[in-house]
C-alpha cells in the first residue's frame, strides 16, 4: 500500500491526527547556539516492525510496534539538535507504550500530550509526541566529549571521557558497533599543545590500564586497537602539556572527543495498535528535527494492520428446508415456508424437489466481505449466492432447490468470508457448517425402527 493510501486510511480512522501526519516530525524550537553550516542536511531514517509477532506483516489490532529512528548528524561542529516524532492518531488509533522511549547517550528524552509542550517526565499512554534533544550534539553522532578544564599554573590540563558504544543504540540489532575510533581535540589550536609531551591512557571503568596510545601530529590518538567486545566501556584520559592557555579564553571551551565506528545512533519507542478501533487498517508515521544543518524529515514508515481478534466478524450460517411443497411460492424469497431442519414425513414422497433457504448472519463488529457459500451436494445454492457482503448486525438469505433421486438427502453448507479492512492477500475464514435433510416417510420410519 502506498503512502497516499495510508493517509486515506488514517483520514477515516483519526481525522484530527492526519492534519499533522506529514509534518509530524517538524521541530518548532530553533537550533540555537550554532549558525547553519554549508554541510549537507543531516539524515533521519525511520523503521517500524511488529514485536508481538516479530516480523509480521501485516500487524494485528492489539499488537505492539517498535519504531526506530536513526540519526546521522552532518554538521561540521558541535551544536544543538532535536528530533521530534508526533504519533499520528495517538492515542485513539494507537497508544504510546509507557517507559518505551530510549535515546542515545548524552541525549535527553521528553514527552508531550499535545504535540507542542514537552516535559521531562513520561506522560504514559496519553503521550502524543516524543522528543530527543542534545544542546551540544557532536558531528556523526558516534562519539562522546568531555570539557577540558582551564590549564593549571604549569599550563597543563587533563580530562577523562567515558565511551559506551552500545549506549547509542536501542533496536537490539546485531552488528551496529564495528569498533573504537579515535581520540581528538576540538576547539584548540594544535600549535598551542606540546603533543610529544602529552599522554593518553585507556582504562576499563574503575579497572586496569587497557592501552597507552599516543598523539599523532594531527592531534588524534588511535583507539582502534582496543577491542570493543572485551572492553564495551572505556575511559580515555588525556593529559595535555600546553605552550599557553590562550585557547581557554573569550568563552572558548576546548573538548576531548572519543569516537567509535558504527551505525548512526538510534531513538526508539513503542506503540500499541488499538485493539478495538477496527477502522485502523495501517500505521504510518514520520519524524523530523533540526540541528546546525537546518531542518530535516525522515521517510514515512508504515505497516498494514489486519483485523485482530476484536475486529473479526462473527458469522453463522443456517440451512433449512421448506415444508410446503404444495405451495411453491411459500418456498422462495420472502416465503413463509414453514422452514425447518428436516422435511415432514411424506412431504416429498419417494422422489421430489427440495427447496432450501440459507441464512448467513453477521453479529459484528465489522462487515463480512468477499463471502461465498460452499454446498457440494447442491452447487446451485453456491451459484445463487455468488460473492456477497454481510453488514455487521445484518443477514442475507439465499434460496435454491435440488431435484432428488435418492432419499433421504442431507445437505450441508458453510460460508467463507474475509473481515472488512483486511489487507490484500488475507485468507478467508470458514464458518461452522449447517445441515438440513430432505426425508421421505421411509427414512422417518427407518429412524423410528433404529430407535427400538
Amino acid at each position: 500500500m502506498n503512502v497516499q493510501g495510508m493517509l486515506r486510511i488514517f483520514a477515516r480512522a483519526c481525522p484530527v491526527a492526519v492534519g499533522v501526519l506529514l509534518v509530524s516530525g517538524l521541530v518548532t524550537t530553533a537550533a540555537g547556539g550554532q549558525a547553519a553550516h554549508a554541510a549537507s542536511a543531516s539524515v533521519l531514517t525511520k523503521t517500524v516492525q511488529d514485536v508481538t509477532a516479530p516480523g509480521a506483516n501485516p500487524a494485528n489490532h492489539g499488537d505492539t510496534l517498535s519504531w526506530v529512528l536513526s540519526y546521522t548528524d552532518n554538521a561540521s561542529g558541535p551544536g544543538a539538535a532535536a528530533v521530534t516524532d508526533l504519533l499520528a492518531g495517538a492515542p485513539g488509533a494507537g497508544a504510546y507504550v509507557p517507559g518505551s522511549l530510549r535515546v542515545p547517550a548524552n541525549w535527553t528524552p521528553s514527552w508531550s500530550t499535545n504535540g507542542t509542550s514537552f516535559q521531562p517526565t513520561d506522560t504514559g499512554a496519553a503521550t502524543t509526541a516524543v522528543r530527543a534533544s542534545n544542546p551540544a550534539a557532536l558531528p556523526g553522532g558516534t562519539s562522546a566529549a568531555a570539557a577540558l578544564p582551564a590549564p593549571d599554573a604549569n599550563t597543563q590540563t587533563e580530562a577523562t571521557v567515558g565511551l559506551t558504544p552500545s549506549g547509542f543504540y536501542c533496536s537490539g540489532s546485531a552488528g551496529l558497533v564495528q569498533g573504537y575510533g579515535k581520540l581528538s581535540l576540538q576547539g584548540i589550536n594544535l600549535a598551542d599543545v606540546d603533543l610529544a609531551s602529552s599522554t593518553v591512557t585507556v582504562n576499563d571503568p574503575g579497572g586496569p590500564l587497557v592501552a597507552v596510545p599516543f598523539f599523532a601530529s594531527d592531534g588524534t590518538a588511535d583507539l582502534s586497537g582496543v577491542s570493543v567486545t572485551a572492553h564495551p566501556t572505556i575511559n580515555v584520559t588525556a593529559h595535555l602539556v600546553l605552550h599557553n592557555g590562550s585557547d581557554f579564553t573569550g568563552g572558548n571551551q576546548p573538548l576531548l572527543v572519543a569516537s567509535f565506528r558504527g551505525a548512526p545512533p538510534q531513538i526508539c519507542f513503542r506503540t500499541t495498535v488499538s485493539p478495538t478501533n477496527c477502522a485502523v487498517t495501517g500505521v504510518l508515521n514520520q519524524a523530523g528535527g533540526t540541528d546546525a544543518t537546518g531542518t530535516f524529515t525522515s521517510n514515512a514508515a508504515s505497516l498494514p494492520v489486519a483485523p485482530g481478534p476484536n475486529c473479526q466478524p462473527h458469522v453463522t450460517i443456517n440451512k433449512e428446508i421448506c415444508n410446503n411443497n404444495a405451495n411453491l411460492s411459500a418456498c422462495g424469497p420472502g416465503g413463509s415456508g414453514p422452514w425447518s431442519k428436516k422435511s415432514t414425513p411424506g412431504l416429498l414422497g419417494l422422489l421430489g424437489t427440495a427447496f432450501w433457504r440459507i441464512t448467513v448472519t453477521d453479529a459484528g463488529p465489522v462487515d463480512a466481505t468477499q463471502a461465498t457459500l460452499s454446498d457440494q451436494a447442491a452447487p446451485s445454492c453456491a451459484s445463487a449466492a455468488g460473492t456477497f457482503t454481510v453488514a455487521a448486525g445484518g443477514s442475507k438469505q439465499f434460496f435454491c432447490s435440488t431435484t432428488l433421486l435418492l432419499l433421504p438427502f442431507t445437505n450441508t453448507a458453510s460460508a467463507s468470508f474475509i473481515a472488512a479492512n483486511s489487507p490484500a492477500g488475507t485468507k478467508p475464514t470458514t464458518t461452522a457448517s449447517s445441515t438440513a435433510t430432505a426425508c421421505s416417510l421411509l427414512c422417518i420410519l427407518g429412524a423410528q425402527q433404529a430407535a427400538h
